[in-house]
C-alpha cells in the first residue's frame, strides 16, 4: 500500500487538487498516535501528515491498509484553501477582499 513519504508542498497541493478544490493522499500513522489523541488532535495530525499544516478544512479520512510493521495507512481528503492562504500561495481563484 503506497503512502506519502513527506507532506505535500504548496506546489504539490495546487497540482493535486481535484475539480472541487480538494486534495487527497495516503498517510502513514502509528496506532499509538491515534490512541493518544482526541478527534481534533487526530484531525490535526492527519492534516499535518498530508499538507504540513493543521489548517486542512472539511477533512475526511478512512483506513485503507496496515503496514507489515503495524502502522495504519489512512486516506485523507480535505480543502487546502486555508493552508494555501497561510502559506501565501493563494491560487488567485478566490476573490480577494479589499
Amino acid at each position: 500500500m503506497s503512502h506519502l513519504l513527506r507532506p505535500y508542498t504548496a506546489e504539490e497541493i495546487k497540482v493535486n487538487k481535484d475539480s472541487e478544490g480538494y486534495v487527497s493522499g495516503n498517510v502513514l500513522i502509528d496506532l499509538s498516535d491515534v490512541i493518544d489523541r482526541d478527534l481534533e488532535g487526530f484531525l490535526d495530525l492527519i492534516s499535518t501528515k498530508l499538507v504540513a499544516n493543521d489548517l486542512l478544512m472539511d477533512t475526511s479520512y478512512k483506513a485503507v491498509g496496515v503496514t507489515a510493521e503495524g502502522a495504519l495507512v489512512i486516506e485523507v481528503t480535505g480543502d487546502p484553501s486555508e493552508v494555501l492562504n497561510f502559506l501565501g500561495e493563494n491560487s488567485g481563484d478566490e476573490e480577494q477582499e479589499s
